[in-house]
């Protein structure tokens, strides 16, 4: 009998759970927001997690600082009077608020997108009409089940007026508050909104049709599988975007041609390890392409043999296989066109100086470039960077007697120097902070530097093993960037950014020399603005990246390192 009793009570609570999951909607697959934004849309992006985001910002060393900032101590620093400053104050409130906002967390709790849409639009903002070059529509998806208007009603104070405009077999709420109005709709567990009613209509039409939609886009769901699940996702259509925002300037010459043939792109971001991958995706047509842009695209990727010349202890480092001296200087040329600055004075110069033609000299080097920086001497009166710049060379002989010709030709003596087996050249100017001008080969590589300790740690790496691509570090990045690239990048933000604050502070005290007023207003926004931003940055420890051409697409991949005592937040 007991067991009968507790059979049926447990029937009654199952069938009570299933009407609830069913009738919450929670067996049905949610509905994407792409399915509600048309297809034909230049911009579209998605943030999951809206709470989670700001809460992860505010958490970390970059939000606590901009939250420390004494915006009363850096106005009268700068010498703003009382309504600038308070319009600050009132700007800064402002963000503060509606990160705070209970609504706004409830309202765009799972997720928040933004889509640009083509077509302008006439919007009501501040009592006045204005026409908007295109169509701005936002989609939110609730933390919970919740009323249009039961929410609208909580988000705004003052005076509110609400209208509803039957459409179909929705409706399409009108909000005016203080001048301003909006339209909003749900459909299907989502909130949408506009400044313009058609757009809401658009978006309502594709209500149960995916045909039109973003999400039935080819090329929308062919790019979406090359990302795993992403906190942020970000879809463009580039040319189409350069295109709508080439319109609205008059008067200017057009430049959106340069997108031409970058059809469509994508961006996705997502949690990984200790900090973060994301990755970029863009199809082109490479019939449609810039000429520059077309000839650097045709270039295979390689492997990267200029990492065995990188030290452990590089700050900002730099490869491209792609980079052909000779193609960006006819492209500077081109550009400059009649109006544009002149290069024939310089290709003047250059001639009289080294004897021969620009031209002629740019064509020694394949394309081949990378660039190493290192932080200076901590002992030194100026903490300048060690900054080398390796070209690749088809054959070091003319190179090397150009650079003869040019250094006698401005009566440069050069310091030969012998560093175990490599023979470089050196010129002290004199100049403060011991800076030199150095150059010599190593391998296929004209290295030019600005000093000798750098050039002499890439001898090291190469020669001795002591590479970073031996380090525990370059191990965690989880990211090749030796085989199949065409360039990779790795920049150690940390050490950049306190590299930054002892540099401003150095430039703070020369000015203090000059002139005292300015030094101290300067003072101000260093300290108050520019450190705590810096300090704020050192949140990410470094940021490695990769590229790769293929017939069809090119390919950009990061590996963003988070320092272990800073917390995750993924956006942008």
């Amino acid at each position: 009998m007991k067991m009968k009793y507790f059979a049926g009570i447990a029937g009654c609570l199952l069938l009570v759970a299933l009407w609830y999951v069913w009738g919450d909607g929670l067996l049905r697959k949610p509905t994407d927001p792409a399915a509600l934004v048309p297809d034909n849309a230049l911009l579209y992006l998605e943030q999951q997690k809206i709470g989670g985001l700001i809460d992860g910002i505010k958490a970390s060393q970059f939000g606590k600082a901009v939250a420390a900032m004494d915006i009363k101590k850096i106005a009268a620093g700068l010498e703003l009077d009382d309504d600038q400053t308070l319009k600050i104050e009132q700007g800064a409130e402002t963000v503060a608020a509606l990160g705070n906002d209970p609504v706004i967390r409830e309202l765009c709790g799972k997720s928040l997108s933004l889509a640009v849409l083509p077509g302008e639009s006439e919007v009501v903002v501040d009592h006045e009409k204005h026409l908007l070059p295109v169509q701005l529509l936002l989609i939110a998806r609730p933390e919970h089940k919740a009323e249009l208007l039961e929410l609208m009603s909580q988000a705004f104070t003052g005076e509110v007026k609400e209208d509803v405009i039957p459409y179909g077999k929705s409706e399409i709420v009108q909000f005016t508050v203080d001048g301003t109005t909006f339209f909003a709709a749900v459909t299907d567990g989502l909130f949408v909104f506009a400044l313009n009613r058609k757009t809401v209509e658009a978006t309502l039409d594709l209500q149960g049709n995916s045909q039109g939609a973003l999400v039935a886009l080819a090329a929308f769901a062919e790019l979406k599988q090359q990302l795993p699940a992403v906190e942020f996702l970000a879809f463009s259509a580039p040319e189409n975007l350069a295109a709508a925002m080439a319109a609205t300037v008059q008067g200017e010459e057009r430049t959106d041609d340069k997108l031409a043939g970058l059809r469509y792109s994508i961006y996705g971001i997502w949690k990984e390890g200790t900090g973060f991958k994301d990755r970029t995706v863009t199809l082109i047509d490479r019939k449609r392409l810039d000429p520059l842009l077309a000839r650097i695209l045709a270039t295979p990727p390689q492997d990267n043999d200029t990492l065995a010349f990188v030290s452990p202890e590089v700050q900002i480092y730099t490869w491209s296989n792609a980079l052909a001296l000779d193609a960006i200087w006819e492209s500077i040329k081109k550009e400059g066109g009649a109006d544009g600055p002149s290069t024939e004075s310089f290709a003047r110069r250059f001639r009289e100086v080294t004897g021969s033609e620009i031209e002629q000299v740019l064509a020694l080097f394949e394309p081949g470039v990378s660039l190493l920086v290192q932080k200076g001497n901590a002992n030194g009166l100026i903490p300048m960077p060690q900054i080398t710049l390796m070209l690749k060379v088809k054959d070091w002989a003319p190179v090397e007697k150009v650079i003869e010709q040019g250094a006698a030709g401005l009566g440069i003596r050069m310091e030969e120097v012998q560093y175990k087996n490599t023979m470089y050249r050196s010129y002290n100017p004199g100049l403060p902070g011991n800076i030199e001008a150095v150059y010599g080969y190593h391998g296929q590589y004209l290295v030019v530097g600005n000093k000798r300790q750098l050039l002499e740690k890439i001898i090291d790496a190469a020669e001795d093993g002591k590479e970073f691509k031996q380090s525990e570090e370059y191990a965690a990045l989880g990211l090749d960037l030796e085989h199949g690239n065409n360039s990779v990048g790795l920049i150690r933000v940390a050490d950049i950014a306190n590299g930054a604050i002892k540099l401003m502070a150095w430039t703070g005290a020369i000015l203090a020399l000059q002139d005292r007023n300015q030094a101290l207003r300067s003072q101000v926004v260093f300290d108050e603005v520019i450190k705590p931003l810096l300090h704020g940055m050192t949140t990410i420890a470094s940021v490695a990246t990769r590229s790769s051409f293929a017939d069809d697409r090119i390919t950009v991949e990061s590996t963003i390192q988070i320092r272990p005592d800073q917390p995750l937040s993924a956006g942008r």
